[in-house]
């Protein structure tokens, strides 16, 4: 799966979870980003 969709699975699942949802995607704040993607897809 792309970073995309990633990101519109994981706002339609976990709108409200994590504040980084609405923090602006560069840099670092992808790495972690992509982190707790992989965490939650991982524990689901």
């Amino acid at each position: 799966m792309s970073l995309n969709h990633n990101i519109a699975k994981y706002k339609s699942d976990r709108q409200t979870v994590f504040p980084i949802i609405q923090a602006d995607f560069k840099g670092q704040n992808i790495a972690l980003f992509e982190l707790v993607v992989e965490k939650i897809i991982i524990e689901k």
